[in-house]
């Protein structure tokens, strides 16, 4: 029979009703090989005594509009309806007669109706999911990041200020004797060539659906010495299913991460350059605080 809606996946309703009635017509829209259950063999029995008693039925109307007929000199008398006692009669008898299944007609045809209140059912739904899909849910507020978050985004942007200041091929600021353990010389080829790009996406190790994002001075060893960030790797997670809740939150997540990533190495970009020029000042400045002196006195820079 035809459906006026569109049921959803593995419909529990559906189900129930399939197991119970089994077939009912071509009302269902799965029904299982399964032979017919007891309930439409034990209908099928029913509805037969019942067309049974609407043949008496009819075999009454019968006679007895006949005799009306002849006695009243009207077709079946002046009490009767000459139009819907026919009518009626004969959609009845229709209505009873068992199918296949074992159902009636009007059985099949309440059933249909029930079918498609749970299909009327299943849209609304769906359109529900739909608009939270979209918009979100009306009820849900805004909540700040947890500690666990901050803490995150605090070791991320340290390593990123870690591997931007680790980089820089700036000479080490005058009377600054750490012979390049903090900025980088311009006679070292190894620790600072082909720094790490601030991409994600790109610069990514993923193995066993995680993600390592590695931070550091160079690409060749990508040793972590800065630290690492890890994330979903978003091409294992949906390759089952590209429309699940968990593939939908790790496209959000790593696009998330990769905006964050782009910002906050900007950032650390500029706070290593800052950085190194205060070192800088402070090293060629003609004041400058003597440790453990705890007042200031004029030294000259070698």
């Amino acid at each position: 029979m035809i459906n006026l809606f569109e049921f959803a996946p593995n419909d529990q309703s559906l189900y129930y009703l399939t197991r119970i009635f089994g077939y009912v017509g071509t009302v269902f829209p799965v029904v299982s090989d399964s032979p017919p259950l007891l309930l439409s063999v034990m209908f099928k029995t029913f509805n037969s005594i019942i067309l049974t008693v609407g043949v008496v039925i009819v075999i009454y109307v019968t006679v007895v509009g006949v005799m009306k007929t002849a006695g009243e000199g009207e077709f079946l008398g002046k009490q009767w309806n000459s139009l819907w006692v026919p009518i009626r009669i004969v959609l009845g008898i229709a209505s009873l007669v068992p199918a296949p299944s074992g159902y009636s007609a009007i059985q099949i045809v309440m059933m249909w109706v029930i079918v498609q209140g749970i299909g009327a059912a299943d849209t609304i739904w769906n359109t529900t999911l739909s608009y939270l899909y979209v918009a979100g849910s009306p009820f849900a507020s805004p909540s700040m990041a947890d500690a666990g978050t901050q803490d995150a985004m605090t070791k991320l942007f340290q390593g990123l200020v870690c591997s931007a200041t680790a980089r820089k091929t700036y000479p080490n600021p005058s009377g600054n004797t750490s012979n390049g353990a903090y900025f980088c010389a311009l006679n070292d080829t190894g620790f600072c060539q082909n720094p790490i790009p601030y991409d994600l996406k790109n610069n990514s190790r993923c193995a066993n659906s995680v993600c390592t994002f590695e931070m550091g001075p160079t690409v060749a060893t990508r040793n972590g010495a800065c630290g690492t960030l890890t994330y979903c790797d978003q091409a294992a997670v949906c390759q089952t299913d590209p429309t699940s809740l968990k593939c939908v939150a790790c496209k959000a997540q790593t696009d998330a991460l990769q905006s964050i990533v782009g910002v906050m190495g900007a950032v650390a970009e500029r706070f290593a350059d800052v950085d190194y020029q205060y070192r800088q000042f402070y090293a060629t400045s003609a004041r400058q605080i003597i440790p453990g002196a705890g007042t200031p006195a004029d030294t000259r820079a070698s």
